[in-house]
C-alpha cells in the first residue's frame, strides 16, 4: 500500500521546535488528502511508528514526531511527559505541555505542507503516545478525524473532559494485548468506557500478545482506516 519505512524517496526528517519529526510525503506531485499523526511510546523516538504508516494510502501525509523530553530510562529514548511520575496513569495536567507543543508543531508543519488537507487528521499513539493522542483529541476534538490507541491508556482525569461529549461520532480504535503487563488490559477497557462517554464510536480489539499490537488487531486497524481514512 505504501513504500517501505526506510524508502528515502518518500521519508524525510524535519526539525521542529525542540525536537524533530519523521515524515512520509505523498507521492510526487500529489496533494495529501489527509494527515496522519503517529506518536511513539515512552523510550521511543520518531522512527518507532514508521511501520504503521503502511496502513495509510500513499496520498496521506504521515507525521511521526519525536517526544520533546528525555525518558530518564537506561534504555534512553524520549517521553511525552516531562517527569518520571510515580502515579500511573499520570494526571491529565502532565500532558498539557506536550499537547501544546504538538499543536504548535502542526502549525509549523502546515506551513511546510500547505496543500495537505489538515482538517482530516488521523491520530494514532502507542502506549504513552496513546495517552498523549487521547489527551490531544479530548482537548482539540475539532482537529481529530479518527483516533487509535495501541497498547495504551488515558490520563487520569480524562473522565472530566469526556463528560462534555467532545468526540461525538468520532471513530476510535483500541488495540491491546491480553498478556500486556506493562499497561494492563483494564486500562484499555477504561479508555474505551471514557471515550464512549465522550461520544466516540469505539472499536475494541484484543490479541494474545504482550505489550505490542498483534497481527489480528493490526489487520483490523487496517480495515478501520480503509473505512474511515
Amino acid at each position: 500500500m505504501s513504500s517501505s519505512p526506510t524508502d528515502p524517496a518518500r521519508w524525510e526528517t524535519r526539525p521542529l521546535e525542540g525536537s524533530a519529526a519523521r515524515i512520509r510525503r505523498p507521492a510526487a506531485g500529489k496533494p495529501a488528502r489527509a494527515v496522519a499523526v503517529l506518536l511513539h511510546g515512552w523510550t521511543g523516538d520518531e522512527t518507532f511508528m514508521s511501520p504503521f504508516a503502511e496502513l495509510f494510502p500513499p496520498d496521506v501525509l504521515v507525521i511521526a514526531p519525536r517526544a520533546p523530553w528525555p525518558a530518564h530510562s537506561p534504555r534512553g529514548g524520549y517521553s511525552w511527559v516531562n517527569a518520571a511520575p510515580e502515579d500511573h496513569p499520570p494526571d491529565f495536567s502532565r500532558y498539557r505541555p506536550a499537547t501544546a507543543l504538538l499543536a504548535a508543531w502542526l502549525v509549523a508543519l502546515r506551513g511546510m505542507f500547505p496543500r495537505a488537507r489538515w482538517e482530516q487528521q488521523h491520530w494514532m499513539g502507542f502506549s504513552q503516545g496513546a495517552s498523549t493522542a487521547g489527551a490531544y483529541a479530548l482537548e482539540r476534538p475539532a482537529e481529530v478525524a479518527t483516533l487509535a490507541l495501541l497498547a495504551g491508556f488515558l490520563p487520569h482525569g480524562a473522565e472530566t473532559w469526556a463528560a462534555r461529549k467532545p468526540l461525538e461520532g468520532t471513530p476510535v480504535f483500541i488495540a491491546h494485548g491480553l498478556r500486556d503487563t506493562i499497561v494492563p488490559l483494564h486500562h484499555a477497557r477504561h479508555a474505551a468506557e471514557v471515550l464512549t462517554r465522550a461520544g466516540a464510536q469505539v472499536q475494541f480489539c484484543t490479541d494474545d500478545v504482550a505489550h505490542k499490537v498483534g497481527a489480528r488487531c493490526k489487520k483490523a486497524l487496517g480495515a478501520f482506516y480503509a473505512a474511515h481514512a
